[in-house]
C-alpha cells in the first residue's frame, strides 16, 4: 500500500474509534450527530474510491492506445515502399480520445464532492450545517480565534484550483481531447512516437469552438500541447555510404501541459493527503468547540 493510502488507513480508523469512544458533549448531541459525522466520513472516503476508480480507468485506457499504435507502427515496413535511404517518408494518425474525457470529468467530480464531504467533518465540529460547502468552512478559518483547524489554509490554493477545473470542465467547456502517433522512415531507420494525451495544468479564459474551428484545425501536422522533437545524425563513410548514427522522435507535453494520468495521479494523492490532514485534526479538536490556533498537521505542498 502507498505510504499516503496508508496514512489515510490509518488517520480514518483513528478518526472512527475516537468517534465511537467520544461522549456526548458540545458536538455531538445525540447519537444522531455520532451517526451523520460517521457518515461524512464514509462518504468521504467513498468519493475517494470512486476518484481512484477513474484514475486506474484513465491509466487503462491510456495503455489501451499505446497497446495500439504500437500493433499498428509494427506492420510499417522498415522501409516503406522501397524507399532510398537518402528519402524521409511520415506516417500519422491522429483519434479523438472522448473516453479519457469522460473519464477525466468523473475524476474531477469525485474528488470534488469528498473534498466537500471531508470539509463537513470539520463544519460539524463548528457548528455548522452538515451539507456546508468547504468554501465555507475554509473561510472559517481565516479567523483563528474561534477556529481548531487553521491548516484548511495551507490547502485553500489547492482546494479552489480543484473547483475551478472542476466547474470549467462539467458546466463550462468539454474537453476535445486526442491521442495519436507518428512514424518517421528517415536514413534507412524507422522511428516513432506515441502522442500522449494531454491537458492544460490549469485552465485560462474560455472561447468558442465552432465548426469552422474545427474544421481549420489540423492536429495531425500541429497537435495542441505537444512539443515535437526530432533527431537525427548521420555520417558518412569512406565509401560514400550514409551511416545512420541516431534517428529518434518524441512528442512531449508544452509548457503549462501534463499528461492526463500524471495529472490525475498528482490530485488523487493529494485528495488522500487532504482527507488524513482532516481527519486527524478532527480528531485532535476531540469533538469540542475550541479557540486558539493548532499547530497545522498537513500541507497540500507535493
Amino acid at each position: 500500500m502507498p505510504k499516503t493510502a496508508k496514512t489515510l488507513t490509518d488517520e480514518s480508523e483513528a478518526f472512527l474509534k475516537a468517534l465511537d469512544d467520544a461522549p456526548l458533549g458540545a458536538i455531538l448531541k445525540d447519537r444522531q450527530s455520532k451517526e451523520w459525522m460517521e457518515t461524512l466520513v464514509l462518504r468521504a472516503l467513498t468519493k475517494l474510491e470512486t476518484a481512484r476508480y477513474h484514475r486506474a480507468n484513465l491509466r487503462r485506457l491510456v495503455r489501451r492506445n499505446e497497446r495500439r499504435f504500437k500493433q499498428h507502427v509494427a506492420g510499417i515496413d522498415e522501409n516503406p515502399g522501397g524507399l532510398s535511404k537518402h528519402m524521409t517518408a511520415t506516417h500519422a494518425g491522429v483519434l479523438p480520445a472522448g473516453d479519457i474525457a469522460h473519464e477525466l470529468d468523473a475524476l474531477l467530480a469525485a474528488i470534488r464532492s469528498s473534498i466537500d464531504f471531508g470539509g463537513r467533518v470539520l463544519g460539524l465540529h463548528l457548528g455548522m450545517d452538515r451539507k456546508t460547502s468547504i468554501t465555507k468552512v475554509v473561510k472559517a478559518a481565516k479567523n483563528p480565534a474561534n477556529h481548531p483547524f487553521a491548516f484548511l489554509l495551507a490547502w485553500e490554493p489547492w482546494i479552489v484550483e480543484i473547483q475551478h477545473y472542476r466547474d470549467e470542465c462539467t458546466h463550462y467547456r468539454t474537453l476535445r481531447l486526442q491521442t495519436g502517433y507518428e512514424a518517421v522512415y528517415r536514413h534507412g531507420v524507422l522511428a516513432w512516437s506515441l502522442r500522449p494525451v494531454v491537458i492544460p495544468k490549469r485552465h485560462g479564459h474560455d472561447r468558442p469552438d465552432t465548426r469552422m474551428d474545427r474544421m481549420m484545425e489540423d492536429p495531425v501536422k500541429d497537435p495542441v500541447g505537444l512539443n515535437r522533437l526530432e533527431r537525427s545524425m548521420v555520417a558518412k563513410a569512406t565509401d560514400g555510404t550514409i551511416l545512420t548514427v541516431e534517428h529518434s522522435l518524441e512528442y512531449v507535453p508544452a509548457e503549462g501541459y501534463i499528461r492526463v494520468e500524471q495529472f490525475s495521479a498528482r490530485h488523487v494523492r493529494k485528495l488522500e493527503r487532504f482527507l488524513a490532514a482532516v481527519f486527524k485534526d478532527a480528531a485532535a479538536a476531540n469533538f469540542m468547540f475550541q479557540s486558539g490556533t493548532p499547530v497545522p498537521s498537513g500541507t497540500a505542498d507535493e
